[in-house]
This record gives C-alpha cells, sequence and structure tokens, in this order.
C-alpha cells in the first residue's frame, strides 16, 4: 500500500478499477440481509473505522451533503479476521454516533480479499465512469469527491 498524504489531495485523479472487482461486491445490512453492490451503478465509498483518513472523508462528505450530486453507498471493512457482523455493526454505530454521522446507507464487508478492493489503501471509491468503473484512493478535498460523485 502507498503512504498517504497527511493533507487531502485537491486532484480529481481516478484510475479505472480492475475489471470485475467492483461490480459484484458482496456486503451485509446491520440485520444480516446479503446484498450485491454494483459501482457501475452506484458510488460506493470504502472506508475502515480506524483509519483517520477516512473518519475526516466521512465527516467532510456528511457535512456537505447538501452540495454533492449523490451521497455514496459506505462499505465499512478493515475488521480483524474473525470479526462478527454483531460486532462490525457495533463498532460502526459508535464511530457515526461519534461523528454525528446520520441517514448514511451503511454496508459491511467481512471478506477476506478487501485488498482486491482497496489496493492502494483507505479510504478508497469506485464510482460509475465513461463507460467504466472508477476508483479514486486516499483523502481527498470536497472539490476532488464532488467531481467523483457527479462524474456518470
Amino acid at each position: 500500500m502507498k503512504e498517504e498524504p497527511a493533507t487531502p489531495d485537491p486532484k480529481f485523479d481516478p484510475t479505472q478499477g480492475q475489471a470485475n472487482v467492483y461490480d459484484n461486491v458482496t456486503v451485509y445490512t446491520a440485520d444480516g440481509t446479503k446484498v450485491v453492490l454494483n459501482a457501475s451503478q452506484i458510488p460506493i465509498l470504502f472506508e475502515a473505522y480506524w483509519c483517520p483518513h477516512c473518519q475526516r472523508t466521512l465527516v467532510l462528505l456528511h457535512h456537505n451533503r447538501s452540495k454533492l450530486k449523490q451521497f455514496p453507498v459506505l462499505v465499512s471493512m478493515g475488521f480483524a479476521q474473525g470479526t462478527s457482523l454483531a460486532e462490525a455493526v457495533k463498532i460502526t454505530q459508535q464511530e457515526d454516533q461519534y461523528f454525528h454521522l446520520t441517514n448514511v446507507k451503511q454496508y459491511y464487508y467481512l471478506g477476506n480479499n478487501s485488498q482486491n478492493l482497496v489496493p492502494e489503501g483507505f479510504p478508497t471509491m469506485a464510482f460509475p465512469g465513461q463507460g467504466a468503473v472508477l476508483t479514486m484512493a486516499g483523502e481527498h478535498t470536497l472539490g476532488a469527491w464532488t467531481q467523483a460523485l457527479s462524474s456518470q
């Protein structure tokens, strides 16, 4: 994984996502319902509760929600191997409460191939682009995220 900058990157610098990685992402709702997400249809933000870049990104997007064309679906991941869904939900709810995040569509990824989803680190957003799924990794400014969330 590359080291992420201490300050948000202002560049809108997406890369094409690896084929077939983001079109069939199996996640779970808090109540255990299995859901399959497709980043060619909706923007997905992969984040880890322990990642300060993710925390700042979540707060930034949440506080500027009205300025965004759409809000990404959040996939909480990065849990220790063996973490149960109930434990993951509790951890994420505590984070949401601490950062005053409300009305956010949240899913949980407990799989073991997270490296495929976030090859350059957290946070990673996968989103529909011009005929392909694009990804952007690392902490970015609101301007860069706004472009990603309106690039369909």
